[in-house]
């Protein structure tokens, strides 16, 4: 979606973990979890990322979705949302094909949040 440049040499962009510093602390603090992209992050324990490039997570969630599922869901979000490579709104029915893996459960989960009926 263009958010990141990379070579096809760049692997692990998706990342879920956990704000240990803030340098923008109107969004993010130390300790929220979080879910996002990053270059340079595939087996790391630690990364730089901007801000933009993160998407909180809310605690409660993890009693019901994994960290992969919550990285899915990322991916959605971004061409739902942030790139608006769609217009959806409450109003609109969306058929989705194949809602039984991650990425399909995601698209569900994400347009029932917009208002959407499934």
């Amino acid at each position: 979606l263009g958010m990141i440049t990379f070579s096809k040499n760049h692997r692990g962009f998706e990342l879920f973990g956990e704000i240990v510093e803030s340098g923008d602390p109107n969004n993010f603090r130390a300790g929220d979890l979080v879910v996002g992209y990053a270059i340079h992050n595939f087996a790391t324990s630690t990364c730089v990322v901007k801000s933009s490039h993160l998407l909180k997570v809310d605690k409660d969630d993890l009693k019901h979705k994994s960290p992969e599922q919550m990285v899915a869901n990322l991916v959605y979000y971004t061409a739902l949302v942030i790139k608006k490579t769609v217009t959806i709104t409450a109003r609109d029915t969306v058929l989705i094909h194949s809602a039984t893996g991650g990425f399909g459960l995601s698209c569900v989960y994400l347009c029932k949040r917009m208002g959407c009926t499934i």
